[in-house]
């Protein structure tokens, strides 16, 4: 039987915006061009944007389509684990595994997106700034659950970002995956298994 219309149009709707993800991964959201997408899917720069209104609410929604994609990757096997330590294990692994092994052909959208968008205020600046403070307070969240105190699972939070946005670059820039992934999983390790009890001068500085 014939598909509906409105399945065909879902089905392009999704081509579009996984074109868009796939271009942001190599450029960033900001460079994305209707045209090059047009190109991509085999539609005019106006069937592109039909769907979608504008090119900001297509770039607005990409945006969700490659956080959606991490969290279906990393977040959400993550959420079976016991939480603190054993849910942060788990993180790192499947977090490792995502940017050595990325569903999108320039890597970790995110990464692009942060370099591509920091210094441009705007609506999509703001949305991509929303996304990665959820995530590093949900990574605060794990650390406290593991016995940090909260200067420490800030800090341990932003180490682990510090070291997958690195990961990223050695994958996609140095061409090391191998070399990467055993080095991001080592590292990340070492921040979770981290003894914060300290000593008790370190101990009155945090407090």
């Amino acid at each position: 039987m014939p598909r509906s219309s409105a399945t065909d149009a879902a089905l392009t709707r999704e081509r579009i915006l996984r074109a868009v993800v796939d271009c942001a991964s190599h450029e960033g959201l900001s460079h994305v061009s209707t045209r090059s997408i047009a190109r991509r899917v085999g539609l005019s720069s106006s069937g592109v944007l039909g769907p979608f209104d504008s090119r900001e609410s297509l770039l607005h929604e990409a945006l969700d389509v490659a956080v959606g994609e991490f969290v279906e990757q990393v977040v959400t096997p993550s959420l079976g684990h016991r939480v603190g330590r054993a849910r942060l294990d788990a993180i790192a692994e499947r977090w490792t595994a995502y940017l050595t092994d990325c569903p999108f052909p320039g890597g970790c959208v995110m990464t692009a997106v942060s370099v591509d968008l920091d210094g441009q205020p705007g609506e999509l600046r703001d949305r991509a700034r929303a996304a990665v403070k959820h995530w590093r307070a949900f990574l605060v969240d794990q650390f406290r659950a593991a016995g940090r105190s909260d200067v420490h699972a800030v800090d341990d939070a932003v180490a682990l970002i510090g070291i997958a946005m690195a990961m990223n670059q050695e994958v996609q820039l140095v061409g090391e995956s191998d070399a990467a992934l055993e080095r991001g999983r080592r590292m990340m390790r070492s921040i979770i298994e981290r003894d914060r009890t300290g000593s008790p001068n370190e101990r009155r500085l945090t407090t």
